[in-house]
């Protein structure tokens, strides 16, 4: 019986991060800051594919300046060290557009 519960409670996580990534622009990094993959979603909105950008540093996604920031260094700094980051960001789509995502 216990392990129909393991299962069931597996099956009800897997629906539920399928949910997000068919409605949320999703993309997952390495604690090296490199992109290990990312959902259709994430790749419409900044028009890229994935093959573009797999293995690439979140650097590509941020404006020149702002990647040479004391802010922006601390932001990584910080995710290495298993902090959670919240709150709205611009990044830089393929084709120069900026886009704000939370």
């Amino acid at each position: 019986m216990f392990r129909i519960g393991k299962a069931a409670e597996r099956q009800e996580l897997e629906a539920m991060l399928s949910a997000i990534g068919k409605s949320q622009a999703v993309i997952e990094f390495g604690l090296d800051g490199k992109v290990i993959t990312a959902n259709e979603n994430f790749l419409k909105t900044l028009g890229y594919e994935l093959a573009e950008i797999k293995g690439r540093h979140h650097s590509i996604f941020v404006d020149p300046a702002e990647r040479e920031s004391a802010a922006y260094k601390e932001f990584w700094a910080g995710l290495g060290r298993g902090e959670y980051q919240a709150g709205e960001f611009k990044r830089i789509a393929r084709d120069g557009r900026e886009v704000w995502i939370q």
